[in-house]
């Protein structure tokens, strides 16, 4: 009986293209079952697309059993089958004609186990036996027919293939280097029979070469082999570690990626699609993973997230997700590690290529391979016949690309890039045109340009096809090199200069929003964010910039207002609805402490009635550095030169000067003076403080030395004492946190410890005048340990002994 045909799109909608196929063929099987049954058969969007299109061609796939059947169409028989299906029918083998499991394939037909192990002819004495190996051609033989050679005459051959290119390698590396690279046997042969076939593989023709021959050429070049030269990418002519084959030769990941690039429909970006919307159109990883659609319960912290990883146990979040231990093939030690083309676990020191550098014998990322062995760049660039004459500008140094210096290069580079195409660079860059020629190290700009993402914007930018403006910037999907993008534009004087944490905040802020489903929460919400967090915060800024520990602050007031209104919906109560013995509930659940200003704000505005929120009293710090430990590690600071002055001077701050990591990046040279009598000062709240040696010779030393990783700016540009990673910005507070803490030094408990001992010397308006506290954080402190120290011990006795840290 003729059906009717399948009306769906096999792109858009696989999934109900499937169940409309099953459907016409088995009318009494639920939807929903066999749904879940092509779910479980084909998990990715892309096997359901391939098994919806296989079955929208031929729908008579299912019934009659045909050899030629697919893997995923046979597994969807099989789950159909234990549904309680009766048209549909299991493939038979191709040979034999049983109806079993096809593992084997023979031209188009497949095979089953028995007859792709057996039914073979042997290419060498011509028998029907059972498949023991294949030779070089692919043909079977059996196991009376062994192959030509034994092990060691395969890796004798592939010796003197090595001995050929240089004689001088020591038989035993060589042969250490052949088993790393090809463990087992066959890998082995097949090693040989590419070798003796093309032994032009190992002297530069390796991109030609199966994945084997690659390793080799690794292992080879780690110990100095002359000769034996390591592919260039045929595409773009780097010299990198190449990948997958395509029309023969093995590109690099950047050109092979290149060739699967497509416009997200997200964000218009050029990337290669992490997945598909339901419509067929690509989606980039950054636009996959703000989809709510992709979001699942991580199976550790139970929040909503993208999934990183699936486990046995379940998927998992970025978050909570710890890669894989192993033994490191190359170090021995057991750390994170990969796979690299070889089969190898490298662990990411080993896989980025540090081996001793011959001339300063240090462990250091080879630069240059020379007849003697691997180099470093400081012994490269030392060298005197390292440096050559630039053919462009004519300076004598260190040349980048094609006898030109990295300078010319970048010039030349960004002319293409910022100009579109014409020749002149567009009027609204020339600004960053001109910050970027003349930066300090031309390098790190071109390994930026090279590798950034931002590199499509500005391409973007040049031709005209996107506006410069921040609005522009905030319509892409949040990425740190769009962070520092913006603030290469903001330091050159494309960008007006905003205060980008608010406006990060803000973004955030709305995102959090939409995720609420009912519209009076939203919109409740929305007002006590708009009107009272963010309008607190511009207030208590006063036009400069917001710190990180401000807008998380903000976030985590947010965060419990929405868990609130979750747990009120949950037990069936509304913030207008609830009473007291419901809010002492919630009160007596962790982290409920962070909903105290959203519930007084509630008050205040008549969004809740009769509720009395308790105020939580603070009775000091729960952690102090003992004192004698940290005048220790003062000292340190102090007179120990093998430490960085950065790390000194912010650490002396802290537990000199009682000051948060938060106040010392916002330091300025500008809050740095010296007077006629040559004393220097410092200026932390209203007051100048007078800085004693060797303190004072610290600061002076980081004013004149202090630099950042910035590609655009220079220390006589940049205001901020401490400059950081990116141009016209300072050093972050978990970065400098990070610092202190390699050097044992506990931000946190030793500013608490510095507080109490000043506040129990100094009255508090005195306090708050010279270190650049509130009047009453100043007055809080010296209740603490004002000279009444009986009373802060009884505070602490109250609290109940501590849980033992050992």
């Amino acid at each position: 009986m003729d059906q009717e045909p399948v009306v769906g799109d096999p792109i858009a909608a696989p999934l109900a293209v499937i169940v409309d196929v099953v459907g016409r063929l088995e009318p009494g099987l639920d939807a929903a079952a066999v749904g879940a049954v092509v779910e479980q058969v084909a998990p990715s969007r892309r096997k359901r697309r391939q098994l919806a299109t296989v079955l929208l061609a031929d729908s008579a796939v299912l019934t009659d059993g045909r050899s030629s059947m697919p893997r995923a169409v046979e597994e969807l028989v099989r789950a159909l089958l234990v549904l309680g299906a009766t048209s549909v029918a299991l493939p038979h083998c191709g040979e034999c004609g049983k109806a079993s499991r096809l593992h084997g394939r023979r031209g188009p037909q497949r095979i089953c186990g028995v007859c792709a192990s057996r039914q073979a002819i042997c290419g060498r004495c011509g028998q029907q036996r059972r498949v023991a190996y294949r030779d070089r051609r692919g043909r079977p033989r059996c196991k009376g027919c062994p192959p030509e050679g034994s092990d060691e005459d395969v890796v004798a051959a592939v010796l003197a293939v090595i001995a050929r290119l240089d004689p001088t390698v020591p038989v035993a590396t060589a042969t250490e280097a052949i088993w790393r690279a090809a463990p087992s046997r066959i890998q082995r042969r097949r090693l040989w029979w590419a070798l003796e076939d093309a032994p032009e593989l190992l002297s530069g023709a390796g991109a030609r070469g199966p994945r084997v021959v690659l390793g080799l050429i690794e292992e080879l070049a780690r110990v100095g082999t002359a000769g034996v030269v390591r592919p260039a990418c045929p595409a773009c002519g780097r010299i990198v570690r190449l990948y997958e084959p395509v029309e023969g030769q093995r590109l690099c990941r950047r050109c092979h990626s290149a060739r699967r690039v497509e416009q997200c429909a997200g964000c218009g970006a050029v990337r290669v699609p992490s997945g598909r919307d339901p419509d067929g159109r690509p989606r980039c990883v950054s636009c996959q993973h703000r989809d709510p659609a992709n979001f699942e319960p991580c199976m550790v912290c139970g929040r909503l997230a993208p999934v990183t990883a699936r486990t046995a146990q379940g998927p998992v979040c970025w978050g909570c997700y710890r890669p894989p231990m192993g033994t490191c093939g190359r170090c021995g030690r057991q750390r994170p590690c990969t796979k690299t083309t070889t089969g190898l676990l490298r662990c990411g020191t080993c896989a980025r290529t540090v081996e001793p550098c011959v001339r300063c014998g240090r462990n250091r990322r080879v630069t240059v391979r020379r007849s003697d062995g691997p180099w470093c760049s400081t012994c490269y660039k030392s060298d005197p016949d390292s440096t050559r004459q630039c053919q462009t500008c004519g300076q004598v140094g260190d040349l980048y690309e094609k006898g030109r210096c990295g300078r010319c290069v970048l010039a030349q580079r960004l002319q293409l890039l910022l100009s579109g195409g014409t020749g002149s660079v567009r009027a609204e860059l020339e600004p960053l045109h001109q910050a970027l020629v003349v930066v300090e190290l031309p390098r790190v700009a071109l390994n930026w340009l090279a590798n950034s993402k931002a590199r499509t914007i500005l391409a973007e930018l040049g031709h005209g096809e996107r506006v410069l403006s921040h609005a522009a910037l905030d319509a892409l999907a949040p990425a740190t090199s769009i962070d520092h993008l913006r603030a290469v534009l903001v330091a050159s004087g494309c960008l007006p200069a905003r205060d980008e944490q608010l406006a990060r905040l803000e973004r955030w802020a709305r995102r959090q929003l939409q995720r609420l489903a009912d519209a009076d929460e939203q919109r409740l919400v929305r007002a006590y964010v708009t009107w009272h967090l963010l309008r607190r915060l511009r207030h208590r800024v006063g036009g400069q910039q917001t710190t990180p520990e401000q807008a998380v602050a903000v976030q985590v007031r947010v965060r419990a207002t929405i868990r609130l209104l979750a747990w009120l919906r949950s037990n069936g109560l509304t913030l207008a609805a609830c009473r007291q013995p419901d809010l002492d509930r919630w009160l007596a659940l962790p982290g409920s402490r962070h909903a105290d200003d959203f519930l007084r704000w509630a008050l205040s505005r008549r969004h809740a009635a009769g509720l009395a929120v308790p105020q939580r009293d603070w009775y000091g710090p729960l952690d102090i550095l003992d004192s004698d430990q940290r005048w220790q590690l003062a000292r340190r600071l102090l007179h120990d030169p093998t430490i960085e002055v950065v790390d000194r001077v912010a650490g002396l701050l802290v537990m000199l000067y009682a000051q948060s990591l938060a106040a010392i990046v916002r330091l300025t040279t500008d809050h740095v003076s010296s007077g006629e009598d040559g004393q220097v000062r410092l200026l932390l709240g209203q007051a100048p403080v007078l800085l004693a040696e060797p303190l004072a010779g610290l600061v002076v030393q980081l004013v004149a030395t202090r630099k950042g990783h910035a590609t655009v700016g220079h220390p006589g540009s940049s205001p901020w004492l401490l400059p950081g990673g990116r141009p016209g910005r300072p050093l972050g507070s978990k970065q400098l946190s990070v610092r202190l803490n390699r050097l044992g030094i506990a931000p946190r408990r030793s500013r608490s410890a510095a507080l109490l001992q000043l506040a129990a010397e100094l009255p508090a308006a005195v306090l708050a005048r010279l270190l650049g506290i509130s009047t009453y954080s100043a007055d809080a402190w010296q209740r603490i340990a004002g000279g009444n120290w009986t009373g802060y011990a009884a505070q602490l006795s109250r609290r109940g002994p501590r849980p033992s840290s050992g």
